[in-house]
């Protein structure tokens, strides 16, 4: 094994136990389900060990990744709510700069080729699909939360908010990007879903399994018309540009059922994408790259983890709304893109900064309703 391998895990593990050490009292503020995933985080670090077929560099992305899940948790336990307002107004004010730039940069500039490409709007962003997943899952969700939150009359704040809601939607259609595009569908649904929670519960698995097993079986149908297909050819569609990198998850997930290939690795790399240049670490769908990297069982529970999770998520109060509204999107943009288990971008650590909060959230929604029905309970028995 490599010198340099061996600082980088030595390093890694320094900066886990220093963020063990400044973390006060931590037993009485960690719920249990922010406990859950860091002992996921840390089976995913022994999988890597016991069944990576890139040993080095999955446990080097699995230590990077657990560094950064301590370090999310200790920001979570040191601040607590206070972190989740500054996360929204962050968001906000993000959100008027990136639409003052691109508005600027329409007016100027028009359809200049500087910030198109290939008919997408980039803004000052070198890819339109990293552009669409920035205002679709963060600065959108975020304006919306912050507008709902405000009183219904009428105010400067509200009217000011409802233009930057309206405007990020029209940047986001310049953008063209599809996956960002049916995101709002999601935010949509979740409105409602928050709103009519009891009534809408069936509403929210249906429509959560039809997108997950959506590419799942596209990918399966296309399989089996390649086989049949001499030209091997992929016919153009809505999916096209996605549907080659699910039927390599596809492959991957059957040359590897039970223990997968591990932690970032990517089965295709040398074998199945041939003429294909495609990002390594982009793998087109994190459900499908999750069975594929952990095997069908430990990935499976993965998945369920974290489905189950932002479905728990619904029944937030108002005040906690901009949890399920990053959350959920973020999964639905998952069908598409593999950016959740990247830390090496600052998208993950927003959204695992969103899933702790969360389960801190609903850890303390509980505790409160078992001491409103207990208080409940004792007024009645006095009254008799």
């Amino acid at each position: 094994m490599p010198a340099i391998v061996i600082a980088k895990y030595v390093f890694s593990l320094f900066i886990l136990i220093f963020i063990c050490l400044i973390m006060r009292n931590w037993n009485a503020k960690i719920s249990k389900g922010e406990l859950y995933f860091v002992v996921l985080f840390t089976a995913i670090l022994v999988h890597s060990i016991a069944f990576s077929h890139e040993i080095e560099n999955s446990v080097e992305r699995s230590l990077f990744s657990l560094s950064f899940v301590f370090m999310l948790l200790s920001l979570r336990v040191s601040f607590g709510q206070k972190l989740l307002d500054w996360l929204k107004n962050f968001l906000v004010v993000f959100a008027i700069i990136v639409t003052l730039i691109s508005d600027i940069i329409l007016v100027l500039f028009g359809n200049s080729s500087r910030f198109y490409i290939e008919g997408n709007f980039t803004s000052i962003f070198s890819n339109a699909n990293n552009f669409g997943l920035l205002v679709s899952v963060f600065l959108l969700p975020a304006a919306i939360s912050f507008f709902a939150s405000k009183k219904r009359k009428v105010t400067w704040k509200s009217a000011g908010m409802l233009c930057l809601v309206f405007n990020l939607l029209f940047i986001l259609i310049e953008t063209r990007s599809r996956a960002s595009l049916g995101v709002v569908l999601f935010i949509i649904s979740v409105f409602i879903l928050i709103k009519y929670k009891k009534s809408s519960s069936r509403v929210a698995i249906g429509v959560t399994a039809f997108v997950v097993l959506m590419p799942i079986i596209i990918s399966l149908q296309e399989t089996l018309l390649n086989k049949y297909q001499s030209s091997g050819q992929i016919e153009n569609n809505i999916f096209s540009t996605r549907m080659i990198l699910w039927i390599h998850r596809i492959e991957g997930i059957q040359e590897k059922p039970l223990i997968g290939w591990g932690y970032q690795v990517n089965s295709a790399k040398n074998k199945f994408f041939g003429p294909y240049k495609f990002n390594e670490l982009e793998k087109g769908n994190t459900p499908l790259a999750l069975l594929e990297e952990f095997g069908v069982i430990f990935g499976g529970l993965v998945i369920f983890s974290l489905y189950s999770l932002v479905y728990k998520f619904l029944s937030l109060k108002k005040q906690y709304s901009l949890i399920p509204l990053l959350v959920t999107p973020a999964l639905a943009h998952s069908m598409f893109e593999t950016w959740l288990f990247n830390f090496n971008g600052y998208y993950a650590w927003i959204l695992w900064g969103c899933i702790f909060l969360g389960c801190s959230f609903l850890s303390k929604q509980r505790i409160e309703e078992k001491h409103r029905i207990a208080k409940s309970k004792l007024e009645e028995l006095n009254h008799r």
